[in-house]
């Protein structure tokens, strides 16, 4: 039995008991999900412990590449499938997103944020409103190449 008492410099400093034979350490983190924890790290190292021998199989390359040894059966086409006569299972159209073009906002407009009446848009040419610079027909015919002054 190897008791090793681990303390890890930190924010917090505290004393964590691991109990390496046990395969225990006080933060829970070593049992719960059986990876090391850094105090069972300090502990390996104090007590000059080859920390590899506690990772858990799952974790060891070996199972990784005997899971992934054996074949994997091909869905096929679908035309070969069987007619599926059962539930139809349809997407909640209010819950799709749209991926294109410029998100929509979702700030809260307040008083502040109403635009007052803006002035009607006029032609960068002839200074009119009701069309625009390509549109318009006061100079030259329309799509006029001139300056402007």
């Amino acid at each position: 039995m190897v008791e090793v008492l681990a303390v890890v410099p930190g924010s917090r400093q505290h004393n964590y008991q691991v109990l390496l034979d046990e395969r225990k350490c006080d933060c829970g983190y070593f049992q719960a999900f059986h990876l090391l924890c850094r105090h069972v790290l300090a502990a390996c190292s104090q007590g000059r412990i080859d920390w590899r021998g506690f990772v858990h199989p799952v974790y060891r390359m070996k199972l990784v590449f005997n899971i992934y040894r054996s074949e994997f059966r091909s869905i096929g086409h679908e035309d070969d499938w069987p007619f599926y006569d059962g539930l139809c299972i349809r997407p909640n159209p209010r819950m799709i997103r749209v991926k294109k073009g410029r998100p929509v906002s979702s700030r809260i407009r307040k008083k502040m944020d109403d635009v007052e009446h803006t002035r009607e848009k006029k032609c960068g040419l002839c200074r009119h409103t009701g069309h625009t610079r390509k549109t318009c027909t006061a100079i030259d015919g329309g799509g006029a190449s001139s300056s402007r002054r």
